[in-house]
């Protein structure tokens, strides 16, 4: 048994000890089958609303297992927790008041039975609400989203060229990273393989086919310019194949104003009109 289950079942123990939480779940790959030694731990706990303030957050995670550190100045409120081996727990402390947020969840699924993420229930809510993300998975591919995806790479591969052209060769590789994600979304949308479709990247040498992983491979680069400017044309290109076929797919085509190369993206601009000065118009 991977240690990362008995700290699971440590967070059990003391979430059912402490009457203070009123409900608690875990999430991630160990609530998917796919945890395994590198996997991180990962929980949200429901804390009866007048005990919240008072909660010693760090004194809880600490009776989990020893971490070696707690870090408590992150975003979104999270507690983690780094433990032996340096593997990440993270603990989300809410109110309970808050607990019908879970079903703003689905659209990051599809999401286990009920009884892979359930820790702690005692009013039999928040059992409804994690049979609801599982009931409502979400369904990929839709006319809109595969727009989205369509606009979201198009608009940080404009981005990229421009500040590539620029010289900001590090902010350069920084949006090529962005650009990765809806990269992936697309090809994982054309293979059919939408299973991690929030972090794309995860599982991507087994989700997509060898074919596909070559392809993205020669779209990365480390900071070197000329690296850069190869890892941009091939995304571009293999963006643009990509959404040929999903626009296919909806009888629609790849919009003309697009169908130029990538150094297209960031061609020097001529100035052809005339701005009026505030005051000089009819």
């Amino acid at each position: 048994m991977l240690v990362q289950h008995a700290w699971i079942e440590q967070v059990r123990c003391l979430a059912r000890a402490d009457e203070r939480l009123v409900a608690a779940l875990t999430y991630g790959s160990f609530t998917k089958g796919e945890g395994d030694g590198f996997s991180d731990i990962e929980f949200w706990l429901f804390v009866r609303d007048d005990a919240l303030a008072e909660l010693d957050r760090v004194g809880w995670v600490g009776a989990v297992a020893s971490p070696l550190a707690v870090l408590e100045n992150l975003p979104h409120a999270l507690t983690l927790a780094i433990f032996e081996g340096y593997r990440r727990g993270e603990f989300h402390f809410a109110p309970a008041s808050r607990m019908g947020e879970v079903r703003s969840w689905a659209e990051n699924g599809p999401f286990p039975s009920p009884e892979a993420m359930l820790l702690l229930d005692r009013t039999g809510e928040l059992y409804g609400h994690l049979q609801y993300l599982h009931d409502h998975p979400p369904q990929h591919g839709g006319p809109r989203e595969v727009q989205g995806v369509l606009d979201s790479f198009i608009n940080w591969s404009v981005q990229g060229a421009q500040v590539l052209r620029r010289g900001e060769y590090a902010r350069a590789l920084g949006t090529l990273g962005v650009l990765h994600v809806h990269l992936l979304q697309l090809a994982r949308l054309v293979e059919g393989t939408t299973l991690h479709w929030p972090t794309p990247s995860k599982g991507v040498e087994a989700d997509l086919s060898g074919g596909a992983y070559r392809r993205f491979s020669a779209c990365t680069a480390s900071v070197e310019p000329r690296e850069l400017e190869r890892a941009y044309t091939q995304a571009w290109e293999w963006g643009k194949e990509l959404a040929g076929t999903l626009l296919g797919w909806m009888g629609r085509r790849w919009p003309s104003t697009f169908d130029v190369p990538f150094e297209a993206l960031a061609s020097t601009l001529e100035v052809t009109t005339t701005v009026a000065r505030p005051g000089d118009g009819n």
